[in-house]
């Protein structure tokens, strides 16, 4: 069977074309390319697109850096994929991706223009006339999502806020309120839009791929604090906590045990969390809100998740075994 490729291409600042996305179909020994304004999910909005020239089969399985300074490309899914008779409405393929799994309809809008209109449909729908399937409108399928990144925006607002205050308030205060906070930004984070439904602008691949390096940040870095910003917060941190601030970790629960031990810091953990947070605020304040989610989202389910609950298992033995004590114990509330 044919195979396709999605790829998040991150373009750096100043670039023509802001970060986006492009689906890529192998047909003929080429990539028939089309760029998406967004992902389309199962039941959501049509989202435009713009058919561009075939690209390389090299793109199916390249994730790394673009020559002539044009960004990073991440592999956000793949797979095989076979064709839907589509009549006159334009192109239609199933595909049987990780993220993107479904029947994908492609109909042009303008074809002198390029202009494409994509729509995604569910398996159970593939026997239905690609020109009877219904798309919501951009207005019907962004409320929900909208409302979900104000929520989780405003959650990481409070978490910043907090870290950057740490040095005025005391130790237990201190634990106490992020204590209250993880869980909350745990469970917003769930809510947010996947990573297949963050919406960027369009915009092209080159043709010729730089194979120096590779990308697994989603993050720009220009919305990063340096290492060195890294690091005097994480000692600051660490100096507050004290000796509440290591303890044992375990990576991966279901894996045998091993013989060494590993520790953590809730110093990492709070000052990893406080980065991922910030760079997507940053996006946020400029009004990349989709591009803010993504990030967000990304780094919840690859970085600062894994650290928010290494962080929390540590602060429930110090309230239920130490004397941290609990957020919501009536001496402890604000």
């Amino acid at each position: 069977m044919p195979r396709f490729v999605v790829l998040r291409h991150e373009t750096p600042p100043g670039y023509p074309r802001p970060t986006h996305y492009d689906l890529m179909l192998e047909q003929s020994g080429v990539l028939w390319t089309w760029v998406l304004e967004s992902l389309p999910k199962v039941g959501g909005e049509a989202v435009r697109a713009e058919r561009l020239a075939d690209h390389r089969l090299d793109y199916l399985e390249y994730e790394g850096n673009v020559s002539g300074g044009r960004g990073k490309v991440i592999r956000v899914d793949g797979g095989n994929y076979d064709s839907v008779p589509a009549g006159a409405v334009g192109l239609a393929v199933r595909l049987q991706g990780r993220i993107v799994r479904g029947v994908l309809i492609l109909s042009p809008s303008s074809a002198a223009s390029g202009h494409w209109r994509a729509c995604l449909s569910s398996e159970q729908d593939a026997g239905e006339p690609p020109s009877t399937v219904r798309c919501l409108e951009p207005q019907e399928a962004r409320g929900v999502a909208a409302d979900a990144d104000s929520k989780f925006a405003e959650l990481a607002e409070h978490y910043c806020a907090l870290i950057e205050r740490h040095r005025s308030i005391d130790r237990q205060a201190f634990l106490g309120e992020v204590h209250a906070l993880l869980p909350r930004l745990y469970s917003s984070a769930l809510v947010l839009p996947g990573i297949d439904a963050a919406e960027n602008e369009a915009g092209d691949h080159g043709e010729e791929l730089d194979t120096t390096g590779t990308s697994s940040n989603p993050v720009a870095d220009r919305d990063r604090a340096d290492h060195a910003d890294w690091h005097r917060l994480f000692t600051s941190l660490g100096a507050l906590l004290g000796d509440w601030d290591c303890y044992r970790k375990v990576f991966d629960p279901y894996k045998p045990p091993s013989e060494s031990e590993v520790t953590g810091t809730l110093a990492d953990d709070l000052s990893d969390i406080y980065g991922d947070l910030k760079a997507g605020l940053r996006k946020w304040q400029r009004g990349e809100c989709e591009a803010a989610a993504w990030d967000w989202r990304f780094g919840f389910e690859y970085h600062w998740g894994r650290h928010l609950v290494g962080a929390l298992q540590a602060l429930y033995v110090l309230s239920c075994t130490y004397e941290l004590g609990w957020p919501n114990a009536p001496d402890q509330r604000r």
